[in-house]
């Protein structure tokens, strides 16, 4: 078997590694990201979907009190119930 020796005068570039601008631009979305991450979890408070609705009727009346679409006495005499 012949064993390859390297030649010396071969000169082989290596790729160019990751700009610095894209490794910058990586470091900063990703602490973005991580604070808005620690903002939501460490700030609480009612800012889900639940603060959007309500705990009960605003009315006060059940929904079986309400009046429908369907109704008949709110077609023919035009009043909600």
């Amino acid at each position: 078997m012949t064993e390859s020796h390297p030649d010396p005068n071969d000169v082989r570039e290596t790729p160019p590694g990751i700009p610095r601008w894209v490794k910058i631009s990586g470091l900063v979305v990703a602490a973005l990201i991580a604070i808005f991450i620690a903002a939501m979890l460490l700030a609480g408070g009612q800012h889900g979907p639940g603060r959007h609705m309500s705990l009960g009727p605003v009315t006060g009346r059940s929904a079986a009190e309400l009046p429908t679409a369907a109704s008949p006495s709110t077609v023919s005499l035009g009043r909600l119930g």
